[in-house]
Parts: C-alpha cells; sequence; structure tokens
C-alpha cells in the first residue's frame, strides 16, 4: 500500500540519519580529543542518541573508524569519472590520484589517521578497493590507447603507489602534522616517478 512504503520509507530515512549523526559526532570529537579519550557515552551525548542506539548501528568506535576511512574510496571515484581525468595523461593522473588520498588523509586529522593504521586492517591492501582497482583500469586504458608504454606492469606500479602513499600519511602522523602533506606528497611523487616518466608518457 502507498502509505505502508511511505511509512518504511521514511524510517529508513530517520535511520539513516542517525547513523550519520553518530558518525559525524565521532569524527568531530576525534578532531577535537584522542580517540582513546572519548567514550561511547561521550558520542552519544553529543549526538543526542542513547547508547544503545549507538551499538545497534555500530559494534565498536572502530566501526566508525573504519567506515570513514571507505569514503575515501568515494573520493578516487569521484576523480575516475571526473570529466578532467578524460584528458588527463597517466603521468598526471597518478599525481592527483596521490593528491587525493593526501587531501583526504589532511580533513580527517592527525589522531583519526593515527588511528586507522593502528587498526591494519586488512581492507587496506584489499587490491579490489579503489585505491588499487581506479588507478589500474585507468592505466590499463591509457595503455590499451597505447598512450603508455605496452610493456609496463601495472599491478606492480599500483602496489609500490599505495605504498607512497600510505607511507606519506603516516609520516604525516608521526611528526603530528606539522608539515603540509599535499605538497610533500606532490614533492615525493614527482620524484617517485622520475623513474617511470617516460612510460607513462609514453
Amino acid at each position: 500500500m502507498p502509505g505502508e512504503n511511505m511509512g518504511k520509507t521514511k524510517r529508513k530515512e530517520q535511520s539513516q540519519a542517525t547513523r550519520e549523526r553518530i558518525r559525524n559526532t565521532a569524527v568531530q570529537l576525534m578532531k577535537e580529543h584522542s580517540i582513546d579519550e572519548i567514550s561511547v557515552t561521550d558520542i552519544c551525548e553529543k549526538a543526542e542518541v542513547g547508547v544503545g542506539t549507538f551499538y545497534y548501528y555500530y559494534k565498536t568506535k572502530d566501526n566508525i573508524i573504519l567506515e570513514v576511512f571507505e569514503e575515501l574510496d568515494i573520493r578516487f571515484a569521484d576523480l575516475y569519472e571526473s570529466k578532467a581525468a578524460e584528458t588527463m595523461t597517466a603521468y598526471q593522473y597518478v599525481l592527483e590520484h596521490c593528491l587525493c588520498y593526501a587531501r583526504f588523509i589532511s580533513e580527517t586529522g592527525v589522531e583519526f589517521t593515527s588511528k586507522v593504521y593502528s587498526l591494519q586492517s586488512s581492507k587496506f591492501v584489499d587490491t579490489n578497493r579503489s585505491i588499487y582497482r581506479l588507478l589500474r583500469l585507468f592505466l590499463e586504458k591509457k595503455q590499451t590507447e597505447n598512450l603508455m608504454d605496452e610493456k609496463f606492469d601495472i599491478q606492480e606500479f599500483c602496489h609500490l603507489i599505495a605504498v607512497c602513499i600510505r607511507g606519506m600519511g603516516f609520516d604525516w602522523c608521526l611528526h603530528d602534522g606539522d608539515y603540509d602533506l599535499l605538497a610533500a606528497t606532490a614533492d615525493f611523487i614527482e620524484i617517485f616517478l622520475v623513474k617511470y616518466k617516460k612510460q607513462l608518457m609514453a
């Protein structure tokens, strides 16, 4: 029935809004305090929800952290599907891909990012995630169009890029975010790409 369906839709929207409020509140608190200093009760009071409601949506605070970090995949998808990407060379796209990661890390902050790294989730090395998959797809397309060296080992290269940008993020956390991560990433990646520039621009 139409009325019943509308009711279900409204409840679903309310549920999603509650989940987002909990998540966004937790992220905001993490920008101000260490995650270990924040309790579930703190999050619930700030989000104006009951503790039971929190545990309905999330088993632990760590689940929120991993969920937020997965939003990075959306950033990579946006880059891959953007109009700008259509005219980029492989070299330009790789650089933008790395800056996409650095920008997200900078926005979420040192405390949050440090906690992400400490969780050592197997998701970080899942090659089906956008950080690997979309970069690989873009480079494969360029290779098919003869705009890259046909013998270039794309899979190995994507792995190395992931190692580089994770390493930059980790170093930034070790230094308590006391330098411009975007500028440092751009400098480092351009140095790293010197070895591959001819292959990426073929």
